[in-house]
């Protein structure tokens, strides 16, 4: 079992962790293994999974118009 694992693992280039590693592995050998034993097998051979940073979803644009600052205008009060 453990040569299947290593095996995927290099097909994938790494980025399998424990959790796609069981479901991978019990669908290959038509298996059901517990995902805390392929764990402590990864683990034990030290596997680890490829954290994969998170793409920023926005794009920074500089402001096109800015507004005049009408706060700091004084205005008569209409009492005085």
């Amino acid at each position: 079992m453990l040569e299947e694992i290593i095996r995927l693992y290099s097909e994938v280039k790494g980025i399998y962790g424990y959790r796609r590693m069981t479901l991978n592995v019990n669908s290959r050998l038509k298996r059901n293994y517990n995902h805390k034993r392929i764990y402590r097998l990864m683990k034990s051979v030290h596997m680890q999974a490829v954290i994969r940073r998170k793409k920023n979803h926005y794009v920074i644009l500089e402001p096109r118009v800015t507004a005049e600052n009408v706060l700091n205008v004084t205005v008569k009060s209409p009492c005085a």
